[in-house]
């Protein structure tokens, strides 16, 4: 696994500036993402507790996603690592925190979102220091579709392990999926910067 290090947070910072996200590649090793992990991820959001999310213009229940539960040692002990990692990635003195952890899954044939935000921006005053979101591919061919700051699509393309942080005030939509998959997402929110949960802003 690459070792974290400043170098690396610069580049970080850098990417993020200029394309408003930054992938890090294999943050979580296969003694992170190891079988009882996964499993466990798999019933959490298999549980009565997951529910549709908005999936293009009709919702067609195809995206599901569930909160994050670390009710037991192996889940608690993932997620606290897993924290670590991209703590050691932000500056030392980053008063971004991390909320609200869940788990998505998409069905097969599951439709791309609206291109969206989940903050409004508008309330993000220090554009130096925007709150962050992080989605962390569970599996191989995980994607985001994300609209870089000078109005480029892109699909961003993680693999198992992969780590992605992009800025609140960038535009990005839940991918289309041919075939299920699971990942989990999560917000560094900022002390100064308010987020109504479950609300997001259409930009299309």
């Amino acid at each position: 696994m690459r070792p974290i290090t400043r170098s690396i947070t610069q580049q970080y910072k850098q990417e993020l500036c200029k394309n408003g996200y930054h992938i890090f590649k294999n943050i979580c090793d296969k003694d992170d993402l190891h079988d009882d992990v996964i499993s466990l991820l798999n019933k959490q959001i298999n549980s009565k507790c997951a529910g549709p999310i908005f999936n293009g213009v009709k919702n067609d229940k195809k995206r599901i996603q569930s909160s994050l539960r670390c009710n037991n040692v192996i889940i608690s002990e993932f997620i606290k690592k897993l924290q670590q990692k991209i703590y050691d990635l932000l500056p030392s003195d980053s008063s971004l925190y991390f909320s609200n952890w869940v788990i998505l899954k998409s069905f097969a044939g599951c439709e791309q979102q609206r291109p969206h935000t989940d903050y409004n921006i508008d309330t993000i005053v220090d554009k130096n220091n925007p709150p962050l979101l992080v989605l962390v591919s569970l599996m191989p061919e995980t994607y985001l579709d994300i609209w870089t700051f000078n109005g480029l699509h892109k699909k961003v393309v993680m693999d198992k392990g992969d780590v992605l942080i992009f800025r609140a005030d960038l535009v990005h939509a839940g991918s289309s999926y041919t075939k299920e998959n699971i990942r989990i997402h999560s917000y560094l929110d900022h002390p100064s910067v308010k987020r109504i949960p479950n609300r997001t802003w259409f930009t299309d």
